[in-house]
């Protein structure tokens, strides 16, 4: 199977998630890195949680999930909660808005820059460590 990783109708579909409060300009840099990522968009779900901020998140939220869309991501949905109940409450929200096609979940911190082959690196690993 890891000859056949970097093919991508062997490549996993992945529900990226990540559950943010009061973090706008960290994910300013997080999701152009995501969005930089190569791997097929078409296998890449975003799931997005505002955990109750009182600054522009959920904005800049909109404004990516609308240009992963464009890019073609199997899904970008961003979801808000009026008041913060939690990055552990967060997680296990997203975890539950996953879609059926997803085989694995990759949730990040609003703060992690991933460099561009990432999610390859980590579907190659999971591809050869499973079974």
């Amino acid at each position: 199977m890891i000859g056949n990783i970097f093919k991508t109708e062997a490549l996993p579909y992945i529900s990226v998630c990540i559950t943010t409060l009061n973090r706008a300009r960290a994910l300013e840099k997080t999701l152009p890195a995501l969005l930089a990522q190569d791997y097929p968009a078409e296998r890449l779900e975003l799931l997005l949680l505002d955990d109750g901020s009182t600054d522009d998140t959920t904005a800049v939220m909109e404004r990516f999930a609308a240009e992963f869309r464009k890019a073609g991501y199997a899904g970008a949905a961003v979801f808000r909660n009026d008041s913060n109940r939690g990055l552990i409450a967060g997680r296990n929200f997203l975890a539950g808005k996953t879609s059926g096609l997803s085989s694995a979940m990759l949730v990040l911190d609003d703060d992690v820059y991933l460099e561009r082959n990432t999610l390859r690196g980590l579907a190659a690993y999971f591809s050869s460590h499973s079974g």
